[in-house]
């Protein structure tokens, strides 16, 4: 509703962990509702579990603990305004929210699937023969909780009017993703008409490729040939000549 995004930077020339550009926790603790960028230092980091121990480490050092925390966890807060934090759990470091006020993207996350954590991984669909050559769709929740309909009643003049708002708002909410997902469709359909123009210019290609390579067996073969008439034109000549000195000697 607010527009904020939380970034996060992994810095592999640093072992420091910032919060738009501060070190100093008393500033940082303070930071809230803006759009937010953890630069977190990776120096000599070379596995995954040493990336989300660092990155929980770093945020640790900067931010306080809520006071909310899961029980049998430790609880880092990243934004206490949407109660966003990154957690502890036994050995698994997870994202975890302290209500459901909000549907929580990550994009790219490095965590597993988890129902007790409202995330959402993209759909990454390969379109391409190098490594980056991807389409990423990322949809919404569409439950009635998402759209905030769960509250809505009508008992009252002012709650229905409240209603109507709240309809309003969630009609406007699905248009968006029909949208998006029309939007989506568009690009898979481009993409698979590339795809298809793509593998027919590539079998043209190869067609081309193994007409030359029959062109060039056909012209070793025709070599194979003369050299081989030649050799024998050559063998009879030599014999009908030493079949003269023979008769000469006769």
């Amino acid at each position: 509703g607010c527009d904020q995004f939380i970034n996060f930077r992994f810095d592999a020339t640093s072992s420091e962990t910032t919060l738009n550009g501060t070190n100093n926790p008393a500033v940082a603790d303070t930071i809230n509702h803006q759009n937010m960028t953890y630069s977190i230092g990776i120096q000599g980091v070379t596995s995954l579990d040493e990336l989300t121990e660092v990155m929980y480490l770093g945020i640790k050092s900067l931010r306080s603990v809520p006071s909310n925390a899961i029980q049998d966890a430790d609880v880092v807060s990243i934004d206490t305004h949407h109660g966003l934090n990154i957690s502890k759990i036994g050995d698994d470091i997870v994202f975890t929210k302290d209500d459901d006020w909000l549907s929580l993207i990550v994009y790219d996350h490095l965590i597993g699937d988890n129902p007790d954590f409202r995330e959402s991984r993209p759909l990454t669909i390969h379109t391409g023969p190098k490594a980056n050559q991807a389409l990423k769709l990322n949809f919404n929740d569409m439950r009635s909780s998402a759209m905030l309909l769960d509250t809505v009643t009508v008992t009252n003049r002012d709650n229905a009017n409240a209603a109507i708002g709240a309809c309003d708002a969630a009609i406007e909410y699905a248009l968006n993703e029909v949208t998006r997902s029309g939007a989506y469709r568009a690009r898979l359909e481009f993409t698979e008409e590339n795809l298809v123009t793509a593998n027919e210019n590539t079998q043209a290609s190869e067609s081309t490729i193994r007409d030359a390579d029959m062109a060039k067996e056909m012209t070793e073969y025709t070599r194979s040939n003369v050299l081989a008439q030649a050799s024998q034109s050559m063998l009879a000549q030599a014999n009908q000549n030493a079949s003269s000195v023979l008769s000469l000697l006769q």
